[in-house]
């Protein structure tokens, strides 16, 4: 684990001089990537896993992750859902559409009764439609577009007003990383570590509100019935409690060649220290072609 030091001014002066900048690093870290400069869309798929609230308790679940990415602002998120009796469920889909986000539920199984409940954006109060909710839901989306992008290209699209400065050093027994400190329009902020050796991203970390996990409820699929199904149908919802803001912290590991990109196979996210969630990265396609619509709802 690195061990965080707050800034460069701790350092002997001799080491400020010889110090590079932030576009230095970051021109050897893209390189170390790949062709980051090529990129204009990008798809990566992978598996997540995560837990989920569930009226017979939290349970570790796994969806299949698409991600989409077309610059310089449209972007789409689709998770398919596991059943309790292991088929495929429904896939939720998020969707960045230059200034407008929206959200859907696809390929619900025929002869399935599934609630799934989220909670409101962060920003949205209690309602989670109506102007104010859309608000919050495209700021919301739009960050987790450029963190993605961030991570695995470190190369914001073109027209983002990204401010990139280097916070100092991070120390572990098999290295250092340099700290690379984020800002952006509409509070947007994340903090990124590049190894001194590899110049590969090793981690990320910022802080956001963090959303309660969604509770799924499964009345009624072919060849699975929970006991009391009656009881569950008439049962009112949990109510989902207020989100707070937490530190984040995503670590980056077993870096892959994907075509003509290193990107990193293992990410697993932390929140407050606790283990949140973990994908594990199948596939990139660079500059696939998306259909017109890709990124409508």
């Amino acid at each position: 684990m690195y061990r965080l030091f707050p800034a460069l001014a701790l350092l002997p002066a001799t080491l400020l001089s010889a110090a590079p900048t932030a576009q230095e690093i970051l021109t050897k870290a893209r390189k170390a990537i790949g062709k980051v400069d090529s990129v204009q869309t990008l798809s990566i798929t992978g598996t997540r896993r995560m837990n989920m609230d569930s009226p017979d308790g939290a349970r570790t679940m796994s969806r299949d992750v698409a991600l989409d990415f077309q610059l310089p602002d449209k972007f789409l998120k689709a998770e398919t859902l596991e059943l309790p009796n292991g088929m495929e469920g429904p896939t939720l889909v998020e969707g960045l559409d230059g200034e407008t986000s929206w959200r859907d539920t696809r390929n619900v199984p025929s002869g399935a009764n599934i609630i799934i409940r989220t909670a409101p954006p962060p920003g949205a109060g209690a309602a989670q439609d109506g102007p104010a909710a859309d608000r919050a839901r495209t700021r919301q989306l739009r960050h987790s577009y450029l963190r993605h992008l961030l991570l695995f290209t470190l190369t914001p699209p073109a027209g983002t007003d990204l401010k990139f400065d280097v916070l100092g050093e991070a120390e572990a027994k098999d290295g250092k990383a340099w700290i690379l400190d984020i800002a952006g329009p509409d509070g947007f902020q994340m903090r990124i570590f590049i190894d001194q050796q590899s110049n590969l991203p090793l981690m990320a970390s910022w802080r956001a509100l963090q959303l309660p996990k969604p509770v799924m409820r499964t009345m009624r699929v072919e060849g699975h019935q929970p006991p009391d199904a009656k009881k569950l149908e008439n049962a009112p919802l949990p109510e989902m409690p207020k989100p707070k803001e937490v530190e984040f912290e995503m670590r980056l590991a077993e870096h892959t060649e994907f075509g003509s990109l290193r990107l990193p196979k293992v990410m697993t996210l932390s929140a407050e220290g606790a283990l949140a969630e973990e994908f594990e990265l199948k596939s990139a396609k660079l500059n696939p072609k998306f259909k017109a619509d890709r990124f409508r709802k």
